[in-house]
């Protein structure tokens, strides 16, 4: 009752002065425990109420059955998983900026023990945050951002994020199984730049051409070869495992 109570005021205090909402999973020690379990999506505290206001057909975004789109979503409230690929702060304010984001398939359920979307998405939209200043987003993070869905430009839709739950790396997984929809294995539509850091703006000016998370290939970050094994099978529908975002470097 009390996180519950302390939620409902961050959110209203939030609200108020008109930023979004961010929360971020901590990185806990993941250790074996000999069971396997998948579980329905539960949502935090302050997420509740975002969670409860999404339209029926918008709690589930992907699955093997049923396609879905991220499409002709204009004025419609969304709540959609996502890799964040970029990050461009506004020129007027450094409390403001807009993420590039690689929409992740999500079926409603996850694994117990951790994080679970599809490694297949139905393209890239954009979300535009406001921030109090005292929260980041870091870069190539899982993220679930709730909002109305305000254009479409070029295929891409925009979403003014009222609420983002954050996973950061070792935090989350992806596997190969997902909707039939817009795309099995998400081919990003334009060409951004990241660089090496998480929580920081990283507009257009980096130094590493980026054109998908799943096929990402940097000097900056140094993918395992487990990683390099799925998104080949993945990327050739043999895939049938499911791999932690978890880089070496």
């Amino acid at each position: 009752m009390k996180s519950l109570f302390l939620a409902l005021v961050l959110i209203t205090a939030s609200a108020l002065r008109g930023v979004t909402v961010i929360e971020t999973e901590k990185v806990k020690e993941l250790k074996p425990t000999g069971s396997l379990g998948t579980c329905s999506y539960a949502p935090a505290a302050a997420e509740k109420p975002y969670f409860s206001r999404l339209p029926k057909s918008e709690v589930v975004t992907g699955s093997f059955m049923e396609p879905y789109s991220i499409h002709n979503k204009k004025s419609i409230n969304v709540s959609w998983f996502a890799i964040v690929r970029g990050i461009t702060p506004e020129p007027d304010s450094d409390k403001r900026f807009t993420l590039l984001l690689e929409h992740k398939f999500f079926d409603g359920m996850t694994d117990c023990h951790i994080m679970l979307v599809s490694v297949a998405g139905g393209g890239d939209f954009r979300a535009t945050v406001e921030t109090d200043g005292a929260q980041s987003i870091p870069a190539l993070a899982l993220v679930r951002v709730y909002g109305v869905v305000t254009k479409e430009e070029g295929g891409v839709p925009t979403v003014t994020a009222d609420y983002i739950r954050v996973w950061p790396w070792h935090t989350f997984t992806l596997t190969d199984l997902g909707s039939t929809g817009d795309a099995m294995i998400s081919v990003s539509h334009s060409q951004n730049r990241l660089t090496r850091g998480g929580g920081i703006p990283l507009g257009e000016n980096g130094s590493n051409s980026v054109k998908s998370i799943s096929c990402i290939v940097s000097s900056e970050f140094t993918w395992s070869s487990s990683w390099h094994k799925f998104v080949k099978s993945a990327a050739s529908g043999r895939a049938s495992e499911t791999i932690s975002a978890t880089p070496t470097t």
